[in-house]
């Protein structure tokens, strides 16, 4: 598969806000990491690799090998080779926002969850203490029973974030006064829902 067909060179097009959830299209121009990168998104079913959710002051919660690190978005990924998709809830409000903050700033320094993957890939039973990136992000929207995936928090991969928004009632291409698409940098939109009509035959 041609994964670049989903790469456009182009710039953030807004900026993020605090509760927005952003997946990333990982791309390099080193063909071996382009072929680790292009393994992971064959076993977690798209073109999504990695997420996280903007909290206070521009910072980014994401988890990586390292454990829940809080970085700052724009330095970190902005005019960057990144592909962002940014996904903004219209109905969350600022308490509930609260309690998404608190949860994130908890779970800073906590342990990246090479269990729940293996898990993930073989179902052979996940680490309930460590997590990994896209199963942050589904913890942190369900404390305040907001759904963002068809699946249960521990088999949620990046890329079914935005199943979700094309499969659920209330996502953004069903319906516009709860999620929507706010922006994006590097990528192709038109490919990645034709990508994902595909999908869903």
């Amino acid at each position: 598969m041609t994964w670049d067909k989903y790469y456009i060179k182009d710039k953030l097009s807004i900026t993020p806000l605090p509760g927005d959830i952003i997946l990333f299209y990982h791309r390099t121009i080193n063909p071996i990491s382009n072929l680790i990168i292009g393994g992971i998104r064959k076993v977690s079913r798209g073109l999504f690799n990695h997420a996280g959710i903007i909290g206070r002051n521009g910072k980014l919660y994401e988890m990586n090998p390292g454990g829940c690190e809080a970085v700052d978005f724009k330095k970190k990924y902005v005019n960057y080779n990144e592909g962002i998709l940014i996904l903004r809830n219209l109905k969350q409000t600022p308490e509930q926002l609260e309690i998404i903050f608190a949860f994130l700033e908890g779970a800073l320094g906590g342990g990246y969850s090479y269990a729940d993957i293996w898990n993930f890939i073989f179902h052979t039973g996940g680490d309930s203490k460590h997590r990994f990136c896209s199963e942050l992000v589904t913890e942190a929207e369900r404390k305040v029973n907001t759904e963002v995936s068809l699946r249960v928090t521990g088999d949620t991969a990046p890329h079914d974030l935005f199943d979700y928004q094309y499969k659920a009632p209330e996502g953004c291409f069903n319906s516009k006064d709860t999620w929507v698409i706010a922006g994006s940098q590097n990528l192709n939109i038109p490919a990645l829902l034709e990508f994902e009509k595909k999908k869903w035959k």
